[in-house]
C-alpha cells in the first residue's frame, strides 16, 4: 500500500506543473533527437544501415517519456516484482535504450542495436542534459 500512497503523491506533485513537465519533455525530445541523429547517421553510415529521421526522434521520445518519474517508478516496481531481477537494475537504462531503439530500428542487427544504444546512454547522461539546460534557459517556465 505503500506504494500506491507513494504514486499518488508522486502525481499530485507533478499535477502543478504539468506544462513544466510537457516543455521539458519536448525540449529534451527535439535536443537529444538532434544529437542523436547527428550520432546514429554517423554510425549508420559507417555500417551500411539506413536511419530515418522519424525514428530516431520516436526513440528518443519514447525514451524520454518512460524516464518521467512516474512512469519510471512505475518500470523499477514492475520489475524488483519478478524475483531474481534485481541485478537488473544497474543496466535498466541501458536496457530502456536498447529497447526502444530496437523497436525504432528493428532491421538493424543486435550489435549495431547494441552499439547505438551504449553510445545514446552515454550521450543522455553526459551532453543532453547539459544542451537542454542551454536551451531551456529562453524557454517560459511556466504557461
Amino acid at each position: 500500500m505503500a506504494s500506491v500512497t507513494g504514486i499518488a503523491g508522486s502525481i499530485s506533485s507533478l499535477m502543478g506543473s504539468w506544462s513544466g513537465l510537457i516543455i521539458n519533455l519536448l525540449v529534451s525530445t527535439l535536443v537529444g533527437g538532434v544529437v542523436f541523429l547527428i550520432v546514429a547517421k554517423l554510425i549508420a553510415g559507417r555500417l551500411g544501415d539506413n536511419v530515418g529521421i522519424g525514428k530516431v526522434f520516436l526513440a528518443v521520445f519514447i525514451i524520454n517519456v518512460i524516464n518521467i518519474p512516474i512512469i519510471w517508478g512505475l518500470t523499477i516496481q514492475a520489475i524488483a516484482a519478478i524475483p531474481f531481477t534485481g541485478f537488473l537494475f544497474p543496466f535498466l537504462p541501458l536496457l530502456v535504450w536498447f529497447f526502444a531503439i530496437k523497436m525504432a530500428f528493428g532491421g538493424m542487427s543486435i550489435s549495431h542495436i547494441l552499439l547505438m544504444a551504449v553510445i545514446g546512454y552515454v550521450l543522455s547522461i553526459f551532453v543532453i542534459p547539459t544542451l537542454v539546460l542551454s536551451v531551456s534557459g529562453f524557454l517560459p517556465s511556466k504557461i
